[in-house]
């Protein structure tokens, strides 16, 4: 926009607070024209952000469209009914439940005018029935998630607590296999045959099957293997807490954490 100002006076009769008074009114007029160009440059990049995100929703890529959309919200300054229901369906779908109820507490906010929309232009289409309705339907799945999310925190919480104390109750002795000699039992085994391993015996030039291995080149025989209570280490581990545990729980605290219980028992 041109604006073109003619003065007719002589410049130097011309009251200085009068100049002063038209270049105030010239730059705010300028500050202004600039603003209002920047921000609608910074909408139609919000716009664009948004656009992405719909692509990336649409193609099930949820946290690309999670970045996108917070992305939008940031060149905005704010939020809108778009965004938001944008922000709770890929949040959901990506399974992040307790970010999907914080955006959908942002959608009724905006919707209740606790919070002040910040639009789009008329370009962007507003939400269609449909797609409010599938919004308001998440309300309960939503909920119910985050709730068991919770639960399930609290859980793992307590089982990590548990754990934690219980490997402080563990300690060695000695193994509880009454057959058990320094890590070895005795086992039904295989050595090499008195025949020497060749499963025959010559005699008198004449060749025949060794009686003892029936032709194997192996007799059975009691032989010292590893026990299998305790590997071969002539000790177990025991726990000794308060606190019951399973069967199943000791040996996976054994399996999981058997650093921390030599740490226990060294100290």
């Amino acid at each position: 926009m041109l604006i073109n100002l003619t003065i007719s006076l002589n410049y130097s009769a011309i009251n200085p607070k009068v100049i002063y008074n038209m270049k105030k009114i010239l730059f705010t007029f300028f500050i202004l024209t600039s603003l209002n160009s920047n921000s609608q440059s910074l909408n139609f990049r919000a716009q664009g952000k948004y656009y992405t995100a719909k692509e990336n929703y649409e193609s099930r890529n949820y946290d690309d469209a999670i970045k996108a959309i917070n992305e939008s919200k940031e060149l905005l300054g704010g939020s809108n009914y778009q965004l938001q229901y944008l922000h709770v369906m890929a949040a959901y779908k990506a399974g992040k439940y307790k970010e999907a109820q914080i955006e959908m507490n942002r959608y009724f906010n905006i919707l209740d005018r606790k919070e002040q929309p910040k639009g789009f232009s008329k370009t962007v289409e507003e939400l269609t029935y449909d797609e409010t309705k599938e919004l308001t339907k998440l309300i309960d799945p939503i909920d119910s998630n985050v709730a068991n999310q919770i639960k399930e925190k609290k859980r793992k919480e307590e089982e990590e607590s548990k754990i934690a104390e219980a490997v402080k109750h563990f300690k060695l002795i000695n193994c509880d296999n009454d057959d058990c000699l320094a890590g070895t039992i005795w086992v039904n085994g295989k050595v090499k045959c008195y025949c020497d391993g060749k499963g025959y015996v010559i005699y008198l030039n004449n060749r025949y099957t060794c009686k003892y291995c029936k032709g194997t080149g192996k007799r059975d025989e009691k032989v010292r293997a590893n026990c299998s209570s305790c590997k071969g280490k002539g000790e177990i581990y025991k726990y000794d807490g308060d606190v019951y545990l399973s069967d199943y729980e000791i040996e996976e605290i054994l399996r999981n954490h058997k650093k921390e219980i030599d740490y226990y028992i060294k100290n």
